[in-house]
């Protein structure tokens, strides 16, 4: 994922335009698709290297609406624990 995509990303996020103008059904969608690239960062041929930055968007968009989204992090966090 190209550091500029997350850096305009994030940028929108922390601002709260990307919530105010799509639902929590959407952002839902974009957590669900990326969690399976964490599982990729952390294999050893990656060597983590860009999970940090992934970690924010993907808390961020576990924030929207209810919330909800967390349960899956927290899921996906227990599964990436497991490969280290």
């Amino acid at each position: 994922m190209p550091p500029n995509f997350i850096d305009k990303f994030m940028h929108k996020t922390t601002s709260k335009i990307f919530f105010s103008h799509v639902g929590e059904e959407v952002a839902k969608a974009i957590l669900t698709a990326l969690i399976p690239m964490g599982s990729e960062i952390l294999s050893p041929t990656s060597e983590g290297i860009g999970f940090a930055e992934l970690m924010v968007v993907m808390a961020t968009l576990a924030e929207a609406g209810s919330g909800s989204g967390h349960a899956a992090l927290f899921k996906a966090a227990i599964g990436w624990l497991e490969l280290w």
